[in-house]
């Protein structure tokens, strides 16, 4: 199963749903937003694969869109060789470029 953030109209971004909670994850540990950290981790534990940008709080979305700049690094440097990884650095990529 995999994992879909709508970011805007016709605009979407979708991963596999190990990459897809990894994301939620890590956003939630970086934004300083309780209540919108607390959303993400609940997306992930109920494995819900779905997050509708356009739906937060335009400061949560600008928060969101801040911890994803760092996100290819936080991968890069932690992730270890394994298949796929290569691929899954270019989701990070395509993410980011999809949020602006």
């Amino acid at each position: 199963m995999g994992g879909t953030i709508e970011v805007g109209p016709d605009v979407t971004w979708s991963a596999a749903g190990w990459l897809f909670d990894w994301v939620l994850s890590q956003v939630a540990s970086e934004v300083s937003d309780a209540e919108f950290a607390g959303h993400l981790r609940g997306i992930v534990g109920e494995n819900l694969g779905y997050l509708s940008l356009p739906e937060v709080k335009a400061q949560q979305r600008t928060q969101f869109r801040d911890a994803v700049q760092g996100l290819r690094s936080i991968a890069g440097g932690t992730w270890r060789d394994f298949d796929g990884r290569d691929g899954a650095l270019e989701r990070l990529d395509a993410l980011k470029e999809c949020i602006g």
